[in-house]
């Protein structure tokens, strides 16, 4: 009896134990299913406010998102330009530097410096797009000196246009190139911070979107 009896508890004692394991995996699959979905719906909420800012030119300031997919929450904190005062890029020969400055609620300076830290001279192309239909409707072309000071000052229109400007280091070779307003900032990006919940598991996304780019 004595010994049906410490069976009976093994057993019991085993069965518990399993009973314990089986529910820590069964909350540690729940609670990786809805990490997915979290991160899933931050990622969501991502790609749509790049859409709002890229495609629709909605204005960053007042963009609140908010959703849910696949069971998860989705929305997004404040979105902070990437203020720099200055910005700089070494150019091999033939390669351009392309800034984009079309976000809308950004601030921007009313003028910037472009120079050749080289001293080599450059070129520097102007595109001014209408904000009303976000087609261009201006271009200027700037020629650097190939002599101290190699630079050129551009200015703009803000009420009415947004901008790009291409660097295009045609001197032969290498070339540094700096970008620099008289005073103040300007972004060269845009920081992007949404989120997902599922549960009580929440999952915080960063995105960088880059306004400028080599060619």
């Amino acid at each position: 009896m004595i010994v049906v009896s410490i069976i009976l508890m093994t057993m019991f004692a085993g069965s518990l134990a399993l009973s314990v394991l089986v529910l820590r995996t069964t909350r540690g699959v729940r609670s990786m299913l809805n990490s997915e979905r979290a991160y899933y719906a931050a990622e969501t909420a991502a790609e749509r406010i790049l859409y709002k800012v890229n495609k629709n030119y909605e204005d960053i300031t007042s963009i609140s998102l908010s959703g849910s997919i696949n069971g998860a929450d989705y929305g997004n904190d404040t979105l902070n330009p990437d203020l720099v005062s200055s910005f700089s890029q070494t150019l091999t020969d033939g390669k351009s530097l392309e800034l984009s400055f079309d976000l809308n609620g950004a601030t921007y300076p009313s003028s910037l410096n472009i120079k050749n830290l080289t001293e080599t001279g450059g070129k520097v192309i102007l595109l001014a797009f209408k904000k009303t239909t976000h087609q261009p409707d201006n271009q200027e072309i700037y020629t650097l000196p190939a002599s101290s000071p190699s630079f050129t000052t551009l200015y703009f229109d803000w009420a009415n246009y947004y901008y790009k400007i291409r660097i295009i280091n045609d001197t032969g070779g290498s070339a540094i190139f700096q970008i620099y307003p008289s005073s103040g900032t300007f972004p060269k990006g845009l920081i992007i911070s949404t989120w997902g919940k599922k549960g009580e598991t929440k999952r915080i996304l960063q995105t960088y979107l880059y306004k400028w780019q080599v060619f």
